[in-house]
């Protein structure tokens, strides 16, 4: 019942006709791809191609688009020109058969997406990252994953050096094992503050009060998420797990860093940028798009993209946007299932990161077999794994509204600055919180907010 409910909620359109075009898997000695099944060779482990088959597969560069055509012809030479390509956003007449869509797009045109036959999922069992884009794979893989962009954790790795403290990372993770979890940054922290009077909180770590998706990561401290039971009218704030993340929030107003250097709360907003242009710093965080390269030409340090500390066992984990590949409208659902398995493969997917600027998704098995173009994309798509896609669900109620769009307006960041600032506690803080989305709710469903109350 959860899954069916998760399922309507998710689409953002009021009227959803789930279309059923997934094809059951046949024996291949009886399975002829006619256009109206799936046909998977379990010898080769490849999938059988339509007579006279046609594909063209959208891409994200042309550079890309070569490089898979080149493959997929080698690869199958009784098929000369099956495959062809069209450039993402360029003008043209012809209707891909494989679309490279964002999450969102894909939830929004999810009823004419093919189900994926049952095979590719084994094929791809150890390939995908699994936990990107549940919502629109809840009932079989209709979108793969390919590439995410986001916010992770950075550190400045000179600054770290000259602190004595070793860079040493056993479990190959991406983070130093000495700055694993958030106690051990903080003692770091302390260390760093205490070599000169003049540093202040920004240089340690700063918060952004005003920017919420930044902040996001903080509050999963007690592994909580944001809609744990998927119902876009239960954010879960009122959870233990949510708690613990105030008190933590809580904790770190309190720590060394704040009660050594006093805080300016007109400081407390988004100070990222002016980070990366500043003199140095120890830790903070970061995205492909700002200038951490800038930064380190003119510092001369060396700046780490990484996942996020840890709190006890529970990574920090932010939100991030996914794009990946979904079969779409194809008179061919066998030849279309070849190409996805084709640009899976470690071969293709070494094309993508050599010839498009995005972060490559990959199971973390595969992580050493596929080649980046430079060591900042290997840090991010290994800070990647510790990462959600943003959630997709909908208002019941309302199913043009996202669920998340909540956390985005609701007031929440100013109580979160007054728990820092040690003006409330951290109960107090939930409670605020809680009130707070229950009128968020009224408002955008129309329920009283004492129904929602009782409903709780």
């Amino acid at each position: 019942m959860k899954l069916n409910r998760r399922l309507s909620i998710l689409l953002l359109t009021a009227a959803l006709a789930v279309l059923v075009i997934g094809c059951t898997l046949t024996s291949t000695k009886t399975c002829v791809p006619d256009g109206t099944k799936v046909c998977f060779d379990e010898k080769s482990q490849t999938f059988l191609i339509e007579d006279g088959a046609k594909i063209v597969v959208e891409v994200p560069t042309k550079e890309y688009g070569d490089r898979l055509v080149a493959l997929f012809d080698a690869a199958h030479q009784e098929t000369s020109k099956l495959l062809s390509y069209v450039v993402g956003n360029a003008s043209s007449d012809t209707t891909p058969d494989l679309r490279f869509m964002t999450q969102n797009e894909a939830a929004l045109n999810y009823a004419s997406l093919l189900e994926l036959d049952e095979s590719m999922n084994e094929l791809l069992l150890n390939n995908l990252q699994w936990d990107k884009s549940e919502e629109v794979n809840l009932e079989g893989l209709r979108f793969v994953p390919m590439s995410a962009t986001g916010f992770t954790f950075v550190y400045d790795e000179t600054v770290l050096s000259d602190l004595g403290v070793s860079l040493e990372d056993v479990d190959a993770d991406g983070l130093p094992d000495a700055i694993d979890t958030v106690d051990e940054i903080t003692a770091v922290a302390a260390k760093y503050l205490a070599q000169d009077v003049k540093r202040t909180y920004t240089s340690v770590f700063p918060l952004a009060f005003n920017e919420a998706l930044s902040f996001y990561p903080f509050l999963t401290a007690g592994g909580w998420e944001i809609f744990p039971e998927d119902i876009a009218t239960e954010p879960g704030f009122e959870t233990p797990e949510f708690l613990e993340a105030l008190m933590l929030i809580e904790k770190i107003g309190a720590s060394t860093i704040v009660a050594q250097r006093p805080v300016d709360p007109v400081k407390l907003v988004w100070q990222f940028d002016q980070v990366l242009s500043g003199k140095e710093f120890l830790f903070s965080m970061a995205s492909e798009w700002m200038y951490v390269e800038a930064y380190e030409n003119r510092t001369k340090h060396n700046v780490r993209y990484a996942r996020f500390p840890a709190l006890e066992d529970q990574i920090l984990t932010p939100l991030v946007s996914v794009e990946g590949y979904v079969i779409q409208n194809t008179a061919y659902p066998s030849a279309a299932h070849e190409v996805l398995r084709v640009i899976r493969e470690v071969e293709s997917l070494n094309a993508f990161t050599a010839t498009v600027k995005k972060t490559l998704l990959v199971h973390p098995s595969l992580t050493d077999q596929v080649t980046y173009p430079d060591a900042k994309q290997q840090e991010l798509a290994k800070a990647y794994v510790h990462s959600r896609s943003f959630p997709l669900i909908a208002l019941e109620g309302n199913p043009k509204v996202l669920g998340f769009t909540m956390y985005r307006q609701m007031e929440i960041l100013p109580v979160l600055k007054r728990l820092f600032l040690q003006e409330i506690t951290a109960q107090q803080a939930q409670d605020e919180i809680v009130l707070l989305s229950i009128d968020w709710i009224s408002n955008n469903l129309g329920y009283p907010a004492e129904v929602i109350k009782t409903n709780e």
